[in-house]
C-alpha cells in the first residue's frame, strides 16, 4: 500500500477524531461578557461528550486495524524489546566493573581518617581474602565509607570495587542468583574466573540485613561461606557483608568458625569496634566552625563529648543545626540510645561463641 493512501486513511481518521471532540459540546459563542449557546438541540446530558469522544477513538483504531498498523506497531514494539533484552544479556562481568559507583548524598561531608574508615579500608586491600562483616548500627555512616573507600581504591590501586544493595529481586531460595545479576556465569564456583588474572575485585553487599530475612538461612549460609572459600582459593576478589543488626553479624560469623568469615575491625579485642565512632577531636572538626560563630568553649566541648558517644550521623547532625538540644532531655536519652546500641553490640559480639579469646573491655 503506497504512502499516499495511508496518509489519507490516517487523515480521514484524525478527522473523525477531532470532530468528535470538537462536537461533544453544543455550539458556544460570546459577545462582550455575556455567552450564548447558539445550539438549536436540548441541552446534551453530561456522559455525551465521552460517548461521542469514544466514538472517535473507536473509529481511528478501527482504522488501524483496516489496514493493519496495529500489527506494525506491535511488531516495531516487539522488535525494540528483544533489542534491548540482546544489550542486557550480551553485558559481561568486565562491563559491570566499568560502571561508576552509585554515590550516595549526605547532607555534611563525614570526617575522614577514622577507624572506621580505616577498619574498611583494611578489608578492601588487596591482600585481604575472605568474607568480612562490617557491622555498625544504622546511621552511622556504613554507607558512605564503603563508597569513600570504594572511590579511593579504585582511583589510587586500580582496584574495581562492585556494590550490591538491593535483594528482594531474586528468588529466596536462590541466593547464588546475586552473581548472575552481575552477569557472573556459573555461580560461586566460577567467579574467580570471571576476574582477570590483573585484577582485584571487592564486592560489597550493603545492608546485607534484607538479605539475611529475604533468602532462606541454609541456603544463604551455604552460599556465604562457598564465597568466603573461594576468596581464599582464587586471592582475587574480597567479600564485604555491611549489617547494622548485630544478631544478623553474629549469625554470619558463626557460619565458618571465625576462620574465613571475619569481623571487620577486629584484631585483638571486640572492643576495638566502639572506636569506629568519632572520638572528641574528630567531632570537633565536624563541628568545624570558629568558637563565636556556633557557641562558646563549653557548648563546644558538650557537643563533641556527646558526639563521640552516640556515634549516630544523624543526631549529630541534628545536634549541631539546633545547639539548644544539648539540652533537651528527650534528645539527651537519644544520645544514650544510641550509645547503648553501639556498646551492647560489641558485648553480644565479644560473647559470641567463635570469638574464642576475644574479649570485652567497656570503653569510657
Amino acid at each position: 500500500m503506497s504512502l499516499s493512501i495511508f496518509h489519507f486513511i490516517l487523515t480521514r481518521q484524525n478527522r473523525v477524531l477531532v470532530n468528535a471532540v470538537k462536537f461533544a459540546r453544543p455550539h458556544v459563542r460570546t459577545r462582550g461578557r455575556r455567552t450564548f449557546n447558539t445550539s438549536n438541540t436540548t441541552p446534551r446530558p453530561w456522559w455525551a461528550p465521552l460517548a461521542s469522544l469514544s466514538v472517535g477513538v473507536a473509529s481511528v483504531v478501527g482504522g488501524m486495524k483496516a489496514i493493519g498498523l496495529d500489527q506494525a506497531l506491535a511488531q516495531v514494539m516487539a522488535h525494540f524489546q528483544i533489542k534491548k533484552l540482546e544489550e542486557t544479556m550480551a553485558e559481561t562481568f568486565q562491563d559491570v566493573l566499568k560502571k561508576p559507583l552509585k554515590r550516595y548524598r549526605l547532607l555534611h561531608p563525614l570526617v575522614p581518617d577514622t577507624e572506621f574508615e580505616k577498619a574498611i579500608d583494611d578489608c578492601m586491600d588487596i591482600s585481604a581474602a575472605g568474607v568480612f562483616v562490617l557491622w555498625a548500627p544504622q546511621q552511622s555512616g556504613k554507607t558512605k565509607y564503603l563508597e569513600k573507600c570504594a572511590e579511593r581504591r579504585m582511583k589510587t590501586d586500580g582496584q574495581h570495587v562492585v556494590v550490591v544493595s538491593t535483594y528482594n529481586n531474586v528468588d529466596p531460595e536462590r541466593p547464588d542468583d546475586i552473581l548472575s545479576n552481575l552477569h557472573i556465569a556459573g555461580g560461586v564456583q566460577k567467579i574467580g574466573e570471571s576476574i582477570n588474572e590483573d585484577q582485584h575485585v571487592v564486592f560489597v553487599l550493603d545492608a546485607f540485613d534484607e538479605a539475611m530475612t529475604h533468602f532462606r538461612r541454609d541456603a544463604l549460609h551455604s552460599w556465604v561461606v562457598a564465597l568466603a572459600q573461594q576468596s581464599l582459593h582464587s586471592r582475587n576478589f574480597t567479600v564485604v557483608l555491611a549489617v547494622a543488626n548485630v544478631v544478623h553479624a553474629e549469625t554470619i560469623l558463626g557460619w565458618n568458625n571465625n576462620e574465613k568469615i571475619q569481623l571487620c575491625g577486629e584484631t585483638n579485642n571486640a572492643s576495638e569496634i566502639l572506636d569506629f565512632r568519632w572520638n572528641a577531636s574528630q567531632s570537633e572538626k565536624f563541628l568545624g566552625a570558629a568558637p563565636e560563630e556556633w557557641g562558646s568553649l563549653a557548648e563546644r566541648q558538650t557537643f563533641c563529648k556527646l558526639a563521640s558517644q552516640c556515634g549516630n550521623v544523624a543526631t549529630i547532625m541534628k545536634m549541631k543545626a539546633d545547639k539548644t538540644k544539648m539540652t533537651e532531655v528527650s534528645f539527651l536519652s537519644l544520645v544514650e540510645s544510641n550509645k547503648i546500641v553501639w556498646e551492647s553490640g560489641v558485648q553480644v559480639l565479644a560473647a559470641r561463641p567463635t570469638a574464642g579469646h576475644l574479649q570485652y573491655s567497656q570503653h569510657t
